[in-house]
């Protein structure tokens, strides 16, 4: 990847200025609003610390052998598992997360975002969410208690990679959007690859 010359304009910003991680954070601010997410605590409360997770149901008995195994539940290992069930291939798949079908204490399979609990995040104290402070103030994150959550992060110095925790993979936390990079950048960065 060719590096940016130093006077060369931000690619992420538009001719106004304003970066496209900018206008993401005022447009999720603008929409918890219009959704009547008004108030905000600055409280670090255990947020619905009263709800009990689901127990995770023990794995299903496996077989000794397997003609072919998937690593992941996601988008490629479901429809790869799928087309060598079609062929009459048993597949073993693996999943990292669990099967999210049984609901809490409170009734609900998964959490709320604005009132976020254990089954946030992957074996993690605190949630950790893609834009967690608003002028500087950690509005966001919240403290919880260790749980194999749905949400996880692999945190690198330049970049906090979000990954779903379950049957599913990124499917159950992507918010059904799917980023397609533009063909010249991939071009660029796996020249090996047919764009």
């Amino acid at each position: 990847m060719k590096k940016q010359e130093q006077n060369s304009p931000d690619p992420s910003q538009d001719a106004s200025g304003i970066t496209r991680r900018t206008f993401l954070g005022r447009t999720a601010m603008a929409s918890a609003a219009a959704m009547g997410v008004t108030t905000v605590s600055l409280a670090s409360a255990r947020a619905n610390a009263a709800v009990t997770p689901a127990e995770p149901p023990a794995p299903d008995a496996i077989a000794s052998h397997y003609r072919a195994i998937t690593i992941g539940t996601g988008y490629g290992a479901s429809v790869a598992a799928l087309r060598l069930g079609e062929a009459g291939i048993d597949t073993l798949m693996i999943e990292m997360g669990q099967l999210w079908d049984q609901p809490a204490s409170d009734g609900k399979v998964h959490c709320n975002m604005v009132r976020p609990d254990a089954r946030a995040m992957w074996f993690k104290d605190k949630t950790e969410a893609p834009v967690s402070n608003v002028l500087g103030l950690p509005l966001v994150d919240r403290r919880i208690d260790r749980y194999p959550g749905v949400l996880d992060t692999l945190n690198y110095d330049n970049m906090t990679v979000y990954v779903g925790r379950g049957v599913g993979g990124g499917s159950l936390v992507n918010g059904g959007m799917a980023v397609v990079p533009k063909r010249n950048f991939f071009e660029e960065v796996f020249p090996q690859l047919p764009a």
